[in-house]
């Protein structure tokens, strides 16, 4: 079994997703709409702005909604999120790990979709009583500025996979140490904003600034994927020996 099977992915897969769910897709559905109008309300009953800033902090909260999965299903595979009978299922690891960012990224779909149909809808039916003679054009939900939102996916994957590491983390807090985990919070924190700081600093220029927060968030997204990894390995490996 040590070569990668893509059937054998797909039936973790199916597992984990279930497990996550609950075993209960339409309750899973309903619990994201129901968040969904959540992060729609809240401007609309909160901000005095127009309905373009409604939008912009819909938005911010929704990708929330986005990075999650990743996290819960990542804890739901090593088993800490609930039980789940999928780890013994006979998989290599890399079949699990690959499993959980495919599904992490169905989940990320299907509430982005979610959030654009319900999202749009809401706020061209405020539309239509703020403004009935039709002054603003339709805006699409997340698609309103195309290049923000290519920029903003390698951001959300990053924190996606940084929460994923801090989360199993923190299952492990009483062998690592809550000290230890608060410096490796800092120092990664100190790391991303390390540039921006010898920008104000005077000691680099803006375009290296940038350049340098490019290479050092894409170096982040990397480490945390192998992170994952060994923290995956780990946790099957206590599972296994503990049986």
């Amino acid at each position: 079994m040590k070569n990668f099977s893509f059937k054998r992915m797909m039936m973790f897969s199916r597992l984990l997703l279930n497990n996550a769910c609950g075993y209960s897709i339409p309750k899973a559905a309903g619990v994201i709409a129901a968040v969904i109008l959540f992060c729609i309300l809240l401007p609309v009953l909160t901000e005095d702005g127009g309905i373009r800033e409604m939008m912009d902090t819909s938005e911010n909260l929704l990708q929330v909604l986005l990075i999650i999965p990743l996290p819960w299903l990542f804890s739901a595979a090593i088993g800490t999120a609930r039980p789940v009978p999928g780890i013994m299922i006979p998989a290599t690891l890399t079949e699990k790990y690959v499993s959980v960012f495919l599904c992490a990224a169905a989940a990320a779909a299907v509430s982005l979709c979610a959030s654009v149909i319900i999202g749009t809808v809401s706020f061209e039916i405020l539309r239509h009583f703020t403004y009935p003679d039709g002054v603003q054009k339709m805006q699409i939900l997340f698609f309103r500025d195309t290049e923000s939102l290519l920029t903003d996916i390698p951001l959300l994957f990053l924190t996606a996979t940084a929460l994923q590491i801090l989360w199993a983390a923190l299952q492990t807090r009483r062998k690592t140490g809550k000290a230890v985990i608060a410096a490796a919070v800092c120092g990664y924190l100190l790391l991303i904003f390390t540039p921006a700081l010898l920008m104000t600093a005077g000691i680099i220029g803006q375009d290296a600034a940038r350049i340098s927060t490019a290479v050092v968030l894409c170096l982040l997204t990397v480490l945390n994927i192998r992170l994952g990894y060994l923290l995956m390995k780990h946790f099957e490996f206590d599972m296994g020996g503990n049986e």
